[in-house]
C-alpha cells in the first residue's frame, strides 16, 4: 500500500537523497532554509513503511492569484518503478490543490544522455521516453526541448567531473596543465577557505557580472549558504600577494636582462625579450596596488557537498587578470579538495546544449562527463491561472534571452 505524505522529517529525508550519487544539492532538507523566499516541505511517498520517493517542494506566489509548486532537480527515486511514480505524482497533486497551488512545475533528474561531449548523440532513448509518457499520462505538460541555458530554470545540460584516484593533474589536457603550472610559477597561491574567504567571492563574482552582463548573488546569499550547510561549504580561492609578486617579478626581470647583457646573442633572445615584455606588464598592472600588504583575489568558487556530490555553485574571476588562468588552478583544488572530502563526483554546473560557448569550452578541458536531462513537466491545476502563468514566462524567456544574446 502506498501513502504520500506532505512532510517528512529531516533526518529520514536527507538519508533517503544521499543514497543517490548524483542527487542535487537543490534536493537536500536545508535548501529551504536557503529559499527563505518560498515555503518548502519534504514530500515523500512510501509503500509500507519504504520510502520510494521523495522531492522538496518550494510553494510561492508569483503572480497575483497564481502559486507555484516548483521541484529542482526531483523528485528522487527509481524511476523504473512505474507504479511508484504513478502514485506520487497523484499524491502531490492532491495535497497541491488543497495548498491552492496554480501549477506545479517538476524539473525530475532523469536523463536523456550521459557521457563525454564528443560521442554526445542528440537522440531520445527508450528508458527516457517511459518516464515522459508516464508524466503525459499523470497530467503533465511538457514543452518542447530547448539546447538554450534559460529554456528551463535549472539548466537541461550540465557536466560532471568524476573524481579519479592518483595525481588528477595527470586526467586533465596537456594545455590545462600547462595553465595549472603557469599560475604556480607567477606565484598565485590557492587554498581552501570558509566563510573568511567571502569578500574574495564577493569580488570575483561582481567583476564577472560586470564582465558578462549578468545578476548572480550577494553577500547575504553566500554567507547565509556557508552557515546552513556549514562544513559541508568550502571556498576555493586563488589569491595573489601583491608586494611579493612584484618583488618576485622585479627580480625575475633583472635576471632575464642580465641573460641578454651576458649574451646579446643569446640564441633565445626573442623569447627572453618577450619574457622581460610579459612580466613588465604584469608588474605595470599591481604597481598601483603596492606597498599596502594587499591581497589581490584572482579567482574563487563557492561549492557545497551532499552525499557524494561536490556543486560548484559559484564561481567568479577578477578583470584584467584572466591571462593568469588562475581559475584552472582553481577548478583542480575544488577537484583535490571534493577527494580528500570522499566525494565521487563534482558538479560543474550548467552549460549550453549547443557546446559552443566559451564556458563549455573551458569546462571540457577537463574531461567531464555531459548530463542531458528530460527537461520540465507543468501541471495547471487551475487552467486559466495556469494560462496566464504560462504567458508571462513566455515573455520573460524572451526578454531574459534578448538580454543573454546581448
Amino acid at each position: 500500500m502506498f501513502t504520500f505524505t506532505p512532510e517528512i522529517d529531516s533526518t529520514s529525508f536527507d538519508a533517503f537523497m544521499t543514497s543517490h550519487p548524483e542527487v542535487s544539492v537543490t534536493q537536500s532538507s536545508d535548501w529551504a532554509r536557503i529559499k527563505t523566499d518560498w515555503s518548502c516541505h519534504r514530500t515523500a511517498l512510501y509503500e509500507e513503511d519504504e520510502l520510494r520517493f521523495c522531492g522538496l517542494a518550494m510553494i510561492r506566489k508569483v503572480l497575483p492569484g497564481v502559486r507555484l509548486l516548483y521541484m529542482p532537480k526531483g523528485p528522487v527515486g527509481d524511476y523504473s518503478d512505474k507504479k511508484a511514480l504513478a502514485e506520487y505524482l497523484a499524491g502531490l497533486q492532491r495535497w497541491a490543490r488543497r495548498k491552492k497551488v496554480t501549477v506545479i512545475t517538476l524539473d525530475p533528474p532523469a536523463e536523456k544522455y550521459v557521457g563525454p561531449l564528443k560521442t554526445y548523440e542528440d537522440t531520445m532513448p527508450a528508458a527516457a521516453n517511459e518516464v515522459i509518457r508516464q508524466f503525459l499520462e499523470a497530467g503533465f505538460i511538457h514543452p518542447p526541448l530547448s539546447k538554450d541555458i534559460d529554456s528551463t530554470v535549472q539548466p537541461r545540460f550540465t557536466m560532471v567531473y568524476e573524481i579519479r584516484e592518483g595525481d588528477l593533474k595527470k586526467t586533465y589536457n596537456r594545455n590545462t596543465r600547462s595553465r595549472i603550472n603557469r599560475c604556480v610559477n607567477r606565484y598565485v597561491q590557492v587554498g581552501c577557505y570558509g566563510p573568511e574567504g567571502i569578500d574574495d567571492l564577493v569580488r570575483t563574482v561582481r567583476d564577472t557580472e560586470a564582465r558578462q552582463g549578468i545578476r548572480l548573488r550577494n553577500r547575504a546569499y553566500f554567507e547565509r549558504m556557508m552557515t546552513v550547510y556549514g562544513e559541508d561549504a568550502f571556498l576555493i580561492n586563488a589569491h595573489w600577494d601583491v608586494d611579493d609578486v612584484l618583488d618576485k617579478t622585479r627580480r625575475e626581470i633583472e635576471e632575464v636582462r642580465q641573460r641578454l647583457t651576458d649574451n646579446p646573442n643569446h640564441k633565445n633572445a626573442t623569447e627572453l625579450n618577450n619574457r622581460i615584455t610579459t612580466l613588465s606588464e604584469e608588474a605595470d598592472l599591481i604597481r598601483p596596488l603596492a606597498g599596502h600588504g594587499t591581497i589581490l583575489p584572482l579567482a574563487t568558487a563557492l561549492c557545497i557537498r551532499f552525499g557524494k556530490t561536490v556543486h560548484m555553485l559559484y564561481a567568479g574571476t577578477t578583470n584584467g587578470f584572466e591571462r593568469l588562468s588562475a581559475q584552472t588552478a582553481v577548478y583542480h583544488n575544488v577537484f583535490e579538495e571534493a577527494a580528500r572530502r570522499g566525494a565521487a563526483f563534482v558538479n560543474l554546473t550548467g552549460i549550453s546544449g549547443y557546446f559552443d560557448d566559451g564556458l563549455t569550452q573551458f569546462k571540457r578541458n577537463f574531461y567531464p562527463t555531459v548530463h542531458e536531462g528530460i527537461g520540465e513537466f507543468h501541471a495547471h491545476l487551475q487552467p486559466l491561472r495556469g494560462a496566464l502563468y504560462r504567458h508571462a514566462m513566455s515573455i520573460y524567456k524572451k526578454r531574459k534571452q534578448r538580454k543573454h544574446d546581448r
